[in-house]
């Protein structure tokens, strides 16, 4: 996967070639004087002379004469800072520094105006310093205006690996959307979002058309927007489901002694078919794990799910007894059945159970979500009488659908304090591990 496109939201020239005003400062490191220079303008340009660089009162490195810059490219070249912690800089196109019409670009950090600041304020600068990067840090341009300090951010280096438009692109700015279109590159692609230039979200799935609408928030954060040519969506991911108890005393009143959660039963599907849910009738693999924890039912209900095409495997993991206590279980999601369903019955119990039905394990971009986490409630499989924690009751004839139980129920009534919603009796997180 590669960057084809990087788009702003204000495109800086309308020219059809490019000059050196042009050119910007777009990132600094300086702890290292490492300075990227971008061509941000419509067209490629050469350097008739050299631009030398100012720091402080020293003029002792330029872009050397000759240098070319394709449209949109970035270079990077070495400055000597004699001051990083205190200092600012700026590209001049000839070497007469007492006239601020001179300056190309710049910018000014640490503790204020220094060096050649209180000339580029009126015309190149706001006159506001930025912060000092800590080491391997850099200055970020962010926005379309490098003579704003607001424009710059910190962030960890990331010179030469971005560039600005390239090919015949269009942007369309509204109050509420903006409009991307591009000509060049290979499909599928993707567009992405950043609020820097070194930490990219993905806005889309894979797309085959050379246009997308992006929503536009009055608190919208993201300044750059770029697209992926050639863009892929990995198949697969790596996950590990971690189930901890928090089952006791602390929380409810009635613990049982012999306190426990069953092995964890459960399977990765697609949106065709459904194991349990709330207000249906539990299948009869869902009552023998609520009722006795018992996993082969419920994993034969899976494996016909999976001959049938809408699941892909079988998750079955370790019990846990009451609080403190934890299980983990590691496995293998794939795009084609991202929907997990994992259950354990809560032991001893007439038919009570946790679990989650039918979480997607993608995003609506089409990535994989990193961490989920979920609380869990007791549910009521409603295939067995009792009010307690005990086992072997009579059935419930004719069943009743699944359903929450109530806090109101003695079993799990708090520990102190009123009556009111249910509460959690176990946590399961689900994290990407690859």
């Amino acid at each position: 996967m590669k960057t084809h496109l990087l788009l702003l939201l204000a495109i800086p020239s309308l020219a059809s070639s490019a000059t050196i005003d042009d050119l910007w400062i777009t990132e600094v490191v300086p702890s290292t004087g490492q300075v990227e220079v971008t061509n941000v303008g419509d067209g490629p340009l050469t350097t008739s002379s050299a631009l030398p660089f100012c720091h402080r009162f020293s003029y002792g490195d330029a872009i050397p004469s000759g240098t070319t810059f394709l449209e949109g490219e970035s270079k990077v070249f070495a400055v000597n800072l004699s001051n990083a912690a205190d200092s600012d800089l700026w590209l001049y196109r000839v070497g007469v520094f007492g006239t601020a019409s001179n300056i190309i670009t710049g910018l000014d950090w640490g503790g204020g105006l220094n060096g050649r600041s209180g000339l580029a304020t009126p015309t190149k600068w706001d006159g506001v310093a930025l912060p000092v990067p800590a080491g391997g840090m850099a200055l970020h341009l962010v926005v379309a205006d490098p003579t704003k300090s607001t424009s710059w951010a910190l962030g960890a280096a990331d010179l030469g690996s971005h560039s600005f438009p390239l090919g015949p692109l269009g942007l369309q700015l509204g109050a509420e959307e903006i409009e991307l279109d591009w000509e060049g590159g290979s499909p599928p692609f993707r567009v992405q979002g950043s609020t820097g230039l070194d930490d990219w979200e993905n806005l889309t799935g894979l797309l085959d058309q050379r246009s997308h609408v992006v929503e536009r928030h009055p608190s919208e954060s993201r300044q750059f927007f770029r697209v992926m040519d050639q863009a892929v969506l990995e198949e697969t991911a790596e996950y590990r489901i971690t189930f901890t108890s928090l089952w006791s005393t602390d929380r409810f009143a009635t613990v049982p002694g012999s306190a426990h959660f069953s092995g964890l039963i459960g399977g990765m599907h697609n949106d065709s078919v459904s194991f349990w849910s709330p207000g249906t009738l539990a299948s009869t693999g869902i009552e023998n794990m609520a009722e006795l924890g018992s996993k082969g039912t419920l994993t034969n209900e899976v494996n016909t799910a999976i001959t049938a095409g809408t699941a892909e495997q079988v998750l079955s993991g370790g019990s846990l007894g009451g609080a403190p206590s934890e299980t983990t279980h590691d496995f293998t999601a794939t795009r084609s059945h991202p929907l997990i369903t994992i259950t354990s019955m809560v032991a001893p119990s007439p038919d009570w159970f946790v679990g989650l039905h039918g979480e997607s394990l993608l995003k609506e971009n089409d990535d994989w979500v990193e961490i989920l986490s979920f609380d869990l409630l007791a549910y009521d499989a409603g295939t067995e009488d009792g009010t307690g924690f005990s086992l072997n009751n009579d059935p419930t004839v004719p069943a009743d659908p699944v359903s929450l139980i109530p806090a109101s129920l003695p079993a799990f009534a708090p520990a102190s304090g009123p009556v009111g919603d249910p509460i959690p009796i176990a946590r399961m997180v689900i994290e990407r591990m690859d």
